[in-house]
């Protein structure tokens, strides 16, 4: 072959790579630019549904919100009423527990009614015990109990609270009751309590009635002494053993 030839040859061969080359890159081109579309058509169809659900869910939302602040208003105003209404009762129930002359089965059933409102109930219950009748007393002191027996710390620590009243707020009477609920609840957090009582008939008997009538209101010797037979009572049920003819409470 002559070199005439042999070039010839070289040129034919370099223009098929360049042609070869252009092809290639303009379909890698194509490519691309295909690429580029669907992600856009993917965008748009993705911005089209967006418009779509934002139009479906708007009313929606909005009828779910009318809807809940309709329900909660008139919750509302059901709870509103209900609370009106438990005032009333609870009201009605005190005016037959203070009635002068209450008979026993009505007040013991007004005073168990009340105690079923709960924590609510101590401070009437308490003020039942005080200013109430011989009648009332009893009720107050049946419905305190079993109010207590569902709200035991509540209940104990308000009878802790009378205890700790020493300056005549209260009458000897309600100074027992507590003494007595709280030894049969039994709660810890009223141990304390007794324990700190008991120093007023740990004295000898002139010095400790006269302590103690300085503490309630209508104290009188065979009360003092009653009373002294209640809280040694509710002391035993905590466990403590205490005599107090060991340390000088009775002569």
């Amino acid at each position: 072959m002559c070199e005439q030839e042999e070039e010839c040859i070289k040129e034919m061969d370099s223009s098929s790579n360049k042609t070869g080359s252009v092809e290639l890159a303009c379909r890698v081109t194509e490519l691309e630019n295909n690429i580029i579309k669907l992600k856009k058509g993917a965008s748009s169809s993705w911005q089209r549904w967006v418009e779509v659900l934002s139009k479906l869910l708007l009313p929606l939302l909005l009828f779910w919100l009318a809807f809940t602040f309709k329900d909660s208003v008139q919750h509302a105003l059901e709870y509103q009423r209900l609370e009106v209404e438990s005032a009333e009762a609870v009201e009605k129930l005190l005016q037959t527990l203070h009635q002068e002359e209450v008979e026993i089965g009505k007040a013991k059933a007004a005073a168990l009614t009340l105690s079923a409102y709960g924590e609510a109930a101590i401070m009437p219950l308490v003020g039942a015990l005080e200013y109430g009748s011989v009648n009332t007393e009893i009720a107050a002191n049946q419905g305190l109990f079993v109010l207590g027996l569902s709200h035991p710390g509540a209940v104990s620590q308000t009878l802790a609270t009378v205890l700790s009243k020493r300056k005549g707020q209260f009458r000897w009477q309600t100074h027992q009751t507590a003494i007595e609920i709280i030894g049969k609840l039994e709660h810890p957090m009223a141990r304390d309590a007794l324990m700190s009582y008991k120093v007023l008939f740990e004295k000898p008997l002139t010095e400790g009635l006269t302590s103690w009538q300085q503490t309630v209101r209508g104290a009188q010797k065979e009360n003092y002494e009653d009373t002294q037979k209640t809280l040694i009572t509710a002391l035993e049920a905590f466990g403590f053993d205490w005599n107090p003819s060991n340390t000088g409470g009775k002569q």
